[in-house]
């Protein structure tokens, strides 16, 4: 197979898993993003601070993260493979040169989760990351509560790069935020098992 048929058949599978697929935000998934963004139990998960925000505006918020209008941003909805349902949403920004450094944020609506959504989206993203983004490396940060996330980070391979204690408060009590990062060297590492 030539250079022209392997890169065909490789985009044609860019953002498509075996679970999940990626794809444009549509004006119809933004009720429900903005529905589970504003549930307590999924903003205990993504914000410093669970408190509800007008839909229009959390809207917002999902159609600027979806803009994918600019060389360093993209933001997909998560669907289920098999089916289109919306699952969540992935999104990668601020990444610029020379640094190339790009910053991985998901949010999986409960329904989703506990089925490997997830996974294959952040999996999928970091392929468009290292693979048609240019990044160098991939970050993110993760509440110290969030086992689920922490192990999913880990067995991706991020590594813990560093920790702001007690920065959150949720529950009466202070949490940290962990910062964990992916280079490329060990994305390859690990994509290639």
């Amino acid at each position: 197979m030539g250079d022209f048929d392997e890169l065909r058949t490789w985009a044609a599978g860019l953002l498509m898993g075996e679970v999940a697929a990626l794809r444009a935000t549509a004006a119809e998934d933004l009720p429900i993003l903005a529905e589970w963004w504003n549930q307590p139990d999924v903003a205990l998960f993504q914000q410093p601070r669970i408190v509800q925000q007008p839909r229009a505006q959390v809207e917002e918020l999902f159609t600027t993260w979806s803009r994918n209008d600019s060389p360093g941003a993209v933001g997909y909805t998560v669907t289920r493979a098999h089916d289109g349902e919306v699952a969540g949403h992935v999104s990668l920004h601020s990444l610029t040169v020379p640094a190339r450094i790009a910053t991985l944020g998901i949010v999986l609506g409960p329904p989703a989760q506990g089925q490997g959504l997830g996974e294959e989206a952040v999996s999928l993203m970091l392929r468009l990351a290292f693979d048609e983004m240019g990044a160098r490396k991939v970050e993110l940060k993760v509440f110290s509560f969030n086992d689920r996330a922490k192990r999913l980070y880990d067995k991706l391979g991020f590594c813990v790069e560093g920790r702001r204690r007690e920065a959150v408060l949720h529950g009466g009590r202070f949490h940290d935020e962990i910062s964990m990062g992916l280079l490329e060297p060990e994305y390859r590492a690990w994509s290639q098992d």
